[in-house]
């Protein structure tokens, strides 16, 4: 049991890092291991997380998770499954989360499988809305990139004259810049009228490149874009 651990890292990395991958020598079980909290310092950047509960076993170059739980801000995490200890390091992880949220109970469950280079995500929400999520995460370890896309049934009302049913959204790009297309029924005053929503988003600019409302009187168009570091649009 560890009540508080720091590992500090470079908060730039321009290649994948280059890990020890070997069989280990005998098989090693852990019944429970237990760090209070773990702060990841990247300079510039820190992460705080609580609560890390682990255990499991290893065989050769598996390692079979039966549990690892954490937290981390007002996200608590748990999941099971194996890692491959061989490059690019091939995983199997099953995960369920929860947290709270304005008054509201959200969670969600799903799976990870691939390696560190290519990961398939198959992931469901459930809250205030039920919604899917799937796709691809890339390149993991070094810029790491996304391909995911989405669905949702209905979400929460903005306002007693805005709300938006269901809808569709595709993420697509490295990290640091990323491009979000949606689709969605959007009902304004009782009238119902699609919406086409097209998104890219950076540390140093959030761009509105295409905002479609269909309404009955005609078409509806905007952009523009917002800066971050001014607060401004």
């Amino acid at each position: 049991h560890i009540k508080h651990l720091t590992v500090s890292t470079k908060a730039n990395t321009s290649s994948t890092p280059n890990l020890p991958l070997q069989s280990l020598p005998w098989p090693v079980s852990i019944h429970a291991f237990a760090v209070d909290q773990l702060l990841i310092d990247r300079g510039a950047r820190q992460h705080l997380i609580h609560q890390i509960q682990l255990s499991g076993q290893s065989a050769g170059q598996s390692i079979h998770i039966q549990q690892l739980h954490f937290s981390y801000k007002k996200v608590t995490v748990y999941s099971k499954g194996r890692i491959e200890l061989q490059t690019p390091i091939p995983v199997n992880l099953a995960f369920n989360w929860h947290t709270v949220n304005n008054q509201s109970h959200i969670k969600g469950h799903g799976t990870l499988s691939g390696h560190l280079n290519l990961l398939q995500l198959e992931h469901h929400f459930q809250g205030p809305t039920d919604a899917v999520l799937s796709g691809q995460v890339l390149n993991l370890t070094n810029h790491p990139s996304l391909n995911l896309k989405g669905s949702w049934t209905r979400l929460p009302k903005f306002s007693e004259t805005l709300a938006i049913g269901t809808g569709k959204i595709h993420i697509n790009g490295q990290i640091q810049a990323l491009n979000i297309r949606v689709k969605a029924d959007t009902d304004i005053e009782q009238t119902t009228i699609p919406a086409e929503i097209n998104v890219n988003l950076t540390s140093q600019r959030w761009s509105l490149d295409q905002l479609t409302l269909h309404s009955p009187q005609g078409l509806i168009r905007a952009k523009g874009h917002y800066t971050p570091s001014t607060q401004k649009w």
